[in-house]
């Protein structure tokens, strides 16, 4: 029995509709640290407390956007995932940590790999090149946060600026994602005609680029369609730099001129 909570205004779930859902047999609670399409936050170490209250419950949460850009309450979790492509890794490769005394049943039967977890010839070398991803992501971590949060703010300063621009990401947001939607071009043609000219952005998540024209995200926030239907998101990591920041600038504000209806 799965029960959804819907998100505030800011993206975000707080402490207390968690402890408002929470029941004598629930078992499990899983909740991403940072969203993936406006980079809003939710507080971890709130949350934790609310459900390790329930002697039963276990908490579980999605750091794939976090690990390596945001500091993260290791103490406060008992399951927490990471995927190794959001930090220059292999895809398909990652990690799942787990509280020591906390035991999982298997998905693959049949071998003693991974501590009797799944059968199966391990791939080492995806696992080797992990290893060396999570090191490098760890130990740039608090210089590239600093570098991406100016960009951001230069970011959100020139785009505010912009008639008809609005930034769809929360104050409290990750410095590491920003979504805008612009209300005289929708985000398709956005997205194209920046690819075009080499910059790549998305319009909603990856994980359901096919799905609509819309962004299920910024319904659920209580966005209108012309906010839904015309946000990109920009997603960084400590590769990106200013001057890729002032060129995206200029290059949206020529397409807003050549494809943008009047506002």
């Amino acid at each position: 029995d799965v029960q959804r909570l819907p998100v505030n205004a800011d993206g975000s779930v707080t402490a207390q509709q968690v402890r408002d859902a929470m029941r004598p047999d629930t078992l499990l609670v899983s909740i991403m640290h940072v969203n993936n399409e406006t980079g809003a936050m939710n507080p971890l170490r709130e949350i934790a407390d609310v459900v390790h209250a329930h002697p039963t419950a276990v908490f579980h949460a999605d750091l794939v956007q976090s690990f390596g850009k945001e500091d993260i309450p290791w103490e406060s979790l008992d399951l927490g995932s990471v995927s190794a492509h959001k930090l220059h890794g292999l895809k398909g490769s990652g990690f799942l940590y787990k509280r020591k005394n906390l035991k999982l049943q298997p998905l693959l039967f049949g071998g003693q790999q991974e501590q009797g977890m799944r059968g199966g010839t391990e791939n080492a070398p995806a696992d080797i090149v992990l290893a060396k991803t999570v090191r490098l992501a760890l130990e740039s971590q608090a210089k590239d946060r600093e570098r991406i949060t100016e960009l951001n703010r230069m970011l959100q300063k020139e785009l505010g600026a912009l008639p008809g621009v609005k930034i769809q990401s929360p104050e409290t947001a990750s410095p590491f994602i920003l979504n805008v939607s612009f209300a005289q071009i929708t985000s398709e043609v956005l997205m194209n005609a920046l690819d075009a000219r080499g910059i790549c952005v998305s319009a909603r998540s990856t994980c359901e680029s096919r799905s609509s024209n819309e962004s299920e995200v910024l319904k659920a926030m209580g966005r209108p369609v012309s906010e839904t239907t015309h946000a990109i998101r920009l997603s960084f990591s400590g590769q990106n730099t200013l001057e890729e920041g002032e060129r995206f600038i200029e290059e949206t504000k020529e397409i807003l001129n050549q494809y943008g209806l009047p506002l």
